[in-house]
């Protein structure tokens, strides 16, 4: 079982082990729009204004992200494993960026401005359990983090106020000037690409 950190009292994966985890099990760690901000008020959570402000580091004390595989489903509604197509692959800066982890909702919220998760004991095998006993998408509370790019999922899909309950249709290369200086990496047909 992982150590305390000096920041926290409860034990969390090096960050060594987490790349370890997302390597072996070919995964990314996600923010994807639409997904719970918990970012300043009154800022658009639209598509890409949600994503550019996460990307201006607006968002450090708190995101919900999922971690997805290549073969995972982003479309549909009972059967995807994210809630979204396009997202910012997030990295871990100390072991305390990693707030929370299950295979499912965690019930976090938002206090302040911040989006807050109940303190949790985080060991590798809670890593592995987040993938392997999800029922649909699962969740990671993620703070104080690097982003490393853009991954952008078929069917390319984007939510926005404007028209709520519709997605709108987006494509790699409108992905692409949406964040531009940023990678863009897709899946589809089960493997991953730059």
């Amino acid at each position: 079982m992982p150590s305390p950190t000096a920041s926290s009292p409860l034990p969390k994966p090096a960050v060594a082990e987490v790349h370890a985890f997302l390597r072996r099990r070919n995964t990314l760690l996600i923010h994807f729009s639409g997904c719970p901000k918990g970012v300043s008020s009154g800022v658009s959570h639209d598509y890409p204004d949600d994503l550019r402000h996460v990307l201006a580091g607006h968002a450090q004390g708190g995101l919900s992200c999922s971690v997805v595989t290549p073969t995972d489903i982003f479309h549909g509604f009972g059967d995807r494993n994210a809630f979204g197509c396009i997202g910012l692959i997030l990295d871990l800066n100390t072991p305390d960026s990693l707030m929370a982890v299950g295979p499912h909702d965690l019930g976090s919220w938002v206090e302040n401005g911040v989006r807050r998760f109940p303190p949790q004991a985080i060991a590798v095998a809670d890593l592995e359990a987040s993938l392997d006993q999800r029922v649909s998408h699962n969740e990671w509370g993620v703070r104080d983090f690097t982003v490393r790019g853009v991954m952008a999922a078929a069917p390319f899909d984007v939510w926005t106020s404007k028209d709520p309950g519709f997605d709108y249709p987006t494509n790699p290369a409108e992905v692409s000037a949406a964040f531009p200086g940023q990678p863009v990496y897709t899946i589809a047909g089960g493997a991953t690409g730059a």
